[in-house]
């Protein structure tokens, strides 16, 4: 068999690295919505409801005639048994502007955003503790499996019981499940650091390279920036921006 060998940066990447990690981090973001995702607009699944949590979906008024007039409110603004949300419609004009009032002032903080991320990265996405964690849990179910096949053996060479053998082999099971349990939720929060590791580094890249104003609406800018929005009843809307920062308007 001839050897492989894996080599970075052989050549120049056919998508750029933070632009990929852009991509990454957004289908995470969808998948982690709980919804289904919807991808006819640029705003689906990312305008929420400050009300209910619900979010915000495209509703068509006056279809057939010339009022005809495209809205975002909230999809369980109207559900039965439900109060109604008293978070206002809003229509694509309404929220482009709010964007790009709130990308302004984004700016004109970009130094110390930027500092304050980079020095937040490292700190953030740390994953020597949980992997101490997951090292030593790792160990202690392989202890466990362990002792679970030594039970079994035991069963198949001595003649006894299943009240005895299931008195032996239902707790080392009931173990086995909980530390399982447990190296999932260690495991999940180490992928979770590492994502929000590059959700951060990408984020970064994008303001780095971000224009210094903004003079009118840009898809691009909104994607790569904007992690997702929340609508207040007073009418204002809040950007949470994919470092964290908010910025209502």
């Amino acid at each position: 068999e001839v050897p492989s060998y894996y080599v970075e940066d052989s050549h120049p990447a056919i998508i750029d690295a933070a632009e990929f990690d852009m991509v990454q981090t957004e289908m995470a973001r969808r998948k982690a919505v709980g919804r289904s995702y919807s991808g006819m607009s640029v705003f689906a699944s990312k305008i929420f409801c400050a009300d209910c949590g619900g979010v915000y979906g495209q509703k068509v008024w006056h279809s057939n005639d010339k009022y005809r007039r495209v809205i975002w409110q909230c999809n369980s603004k109207f559900k039965k048994g439900k109060s109604k949300c008293s978070t206002p419609t809003l229509n694509e004009t309404d929220i482009q502007s709010r964007f790009l009032t709130a990308y302004g002032q984004l700016i004109l903080g970009r130094d110390a955003i930027l500092t304050s991320c980079e020095e937040a990265i490292s700190f953030l996405t740390d994953t020597s503790a949980i992997d101490e964690r997951i090292q030593v849990t790792n160990e202690k179910l392989e202890q466990n499996t362990e002792l679970i096949r030594a039970v079994v053996r035991e069963h198949a060479a001595i003649a006894q019981t299943e009240e005895e053998y299931h008195h032996k082999y239902d707790p080392l099971m009931t173990e086995h499940e909980t530390i399982s349990a447990r190296l999932d939720g260690y495991l999940a929060e180490r992928a979770r650091k590492i994502e929000r590791g590059k959700q951060l580094r990408a984020f970064l890249a994008a303001l780095r390279k971000a224009p210094d104003s903004l003079l009118e609406w840009d898809e691009q800018v909104w994607l790569l920036m904007v992690d997702h929005a929340t609508v207040y009843p007073n009418g204002s809307v809040c950007f949470i921006f994919k470092d964290g920062t908010e910025i209502t308007a």
